[in-house]
């Protein structure tokens, strides 16, 4: 098992990653290789020499994405986003919404999945926001 000494782990620049790529194809793949460097292989995922090769090997350019990350709109995107979660009670990851419904952790995504459905077979407005 990997140590951990990148747990938790200064995130900020692979944040302003994901914002970029929050509504493009790539966003998943690139996700999971984050979480992997961070949590299996115990990488800095802070480090532009550790997510420029991710990018790459999505097929994207990598220099024009981590610049953009480092620009001050970005940054300032992610601020926003941070006061934004913090605003809806939001304190950890995973968290999930179900309309107005917060659930935290990965042990209960089970429960957000289970109470998303009885709202979609009820017919609840809570399952449209």
């Amino acid at each position: 098992m990997a140590a951990t000494e990148h747990i938790p782990a200064a995130r900020r620049r692979s944040s302003r990653v994901a914002l970029i790529g929050a509504d493009q194809p790539w966003i998943g793949a690139f996700c999971r290789r984050v979480m992997e460097l961070n949590f299996v292989l115990d990488q800095d995922i802070n480090q532009t020499d550790r997510l420029a090769p991710i990018l790459k090997e999505l097929g994207l350019s990598a220099g024009t994405i981590l610049d953009q990350a480092q620009a001050e709109p970005m940054k300032q995107r992610l601020r926003d986003q941070t006061e934004q979660a913090r605003c809806r009670g939001i304190f950890g990851a995973p968290t999930f919404f179900v309309g107005t419904e917060m659930f935290w952790g990965n042990d209960r995504l089970d429960d957000a999945l289970l109470f998303a459905s009885d709202l979609v077979a009820s017919g609840s407005s809570h399952a449209r926001q």
